[in-house]
C-alpha cells in the first residue's frame, strides 16, 4: 500500500510538473506568435515605405526627364535666337556696306556736278542728309549686337542710354527689358526710315539731273543762236550787190 501510495504521489507530481512545462512552452508559443505578428507588420511598413520610395523615385526621374526636356527647348530657342541675331547683324552691316558704297557714287556725281555748277544748299543739305542717314545706320547696327553675348555692363550702359530702369535687375531680366525695347525701336522706326532713304537717294539724283539738263540747255541755246545768225547777213549783202 505504502508503495502504491508513492507511487500516485510521485505520477502526480510528474502530473504537475508536465502541466508547468507545458504552460511555460505554451507561454512562449504566444511570444513567439506576437513577435512573429510584429515583425510581419514591421515587414509590411518597410515593404510599403519601400514602395513609396520607388514611387518618388520615379517621379522625380520623370520630373528631371521633363526639366531636361524644357532646358533643351530653352537652349535650341536661345540657339536660334542667337543665329537670327547673327543674320540680322550681317543684313545690317551689309546694308551699311551697300549705303556706304551709294554715298560714294552719291558724292561722286555731286562732286561731279559741283565742278561746273555754283554751290546749292539743297545740294549740300542732301549730302548732310545721306551722313546722317549712313550715321544712323551704323548706330543700328552697333545696336544689333546679340544679347546673350553682352556683359552686365553693356546691358546696364544700353538700358541707361534707352532710359530704361536697371536698378535690381539681374541679366537675364537685363535681356529681356532691352529685347522689347530694340523690337519697339524697330517697329517705329522702319517706316521713316523706309521713306526717308527713298527720298534721301532720289532728291539729289534729280537735282544733278535737273542741273545737267538745264547746263546742256544752256549751252544749247546760244549755238542755236549763232546759227541763226548769219542767214539775215546773207540776205543784205546779196541786196547791196
Amino acid at each position: 500500500m505504502a508503495a502504491t501510495a508513492a507511487r500516485e504521489t510521485a505520477t502526480v507530481a510528474d502530473v504537475a510538473e508536465a502541466k508547468e512545462r507545458a504552460l511555460a512552452l505554451e507561454t512562449r508559443l504566444v511570444d513567439a506568435e506576437a513577435a512573429a505578428a510584429k515583425l510581419a507588420d514591421e515587414a509590411a511598413n518597410a515593404a510599403r515605405q519601400r514602395e513609396l520610395a520607388e514611387g518618388k523615385a520615379s517621379a522625380a526621374a520623370a520630373e528631371r526627364d521633363a526639366t531636361d526636356g524644357v532646358l533643351a527647348a530653352m537652349r535650341a530657342r536661345v540657339e536660334a535666337a542667337e543665329r537670327a541675331a547673327a543674320d540680322a547683324a550681317k543684313r545690317a552691316t551689309d546694308a551699311l556696306e551697300r549705303a556706304g558704297a551709294t554715298e560714294a557714287e552719291l558724292r561722286r556725281s555731286l562732286e561731279d556736278a559741283r565742278r561746273d555748277a555754283p554751290a546749292d544748299v539743297a545740294v549740300d543739305g542732301a549730302v548732310a542728309d545721306a551722313e546722317a542717314a549712313r550715321r544712323d545706320l551704323a548706330a543700328t547696327v552697333a545696336a544689333a549686337a546679340p544679347l546673350s553675348k553682352m556683359r552686365k555692363a553693356d546691358l546696364v550702359a544700353e538700358c541707361l542710354d534707352r532710359g530704361l530702369d536697371v536698378e535690381g535687375l539681374r541679366v537675364p531680366e537685363l535681356r529681356v527689358q532691352l529685347r522689347a525695347a530694340r523690337a519697339a525701336a524697330a517697329a517705329a522706326e522702319a517706316p521713316a526710315n523706309g521713306v526717308s532713304e527713298k527720298d534721301g537717294a532720289s532728291a539729289p539724283a534729280a537735282e544733278a539731273e535737273a542741273k545737267q539738263t538745264e547746263k546742256k540747255n544752256g549751252a544749247a541755246a546760244p549755238a542755236a543762236a549763232a546759227e541763226a545768225k548769219p542767214a539775215p547777213k546773207k540776205k543784205a549783202r546779196a541786196a547791196k550787190k
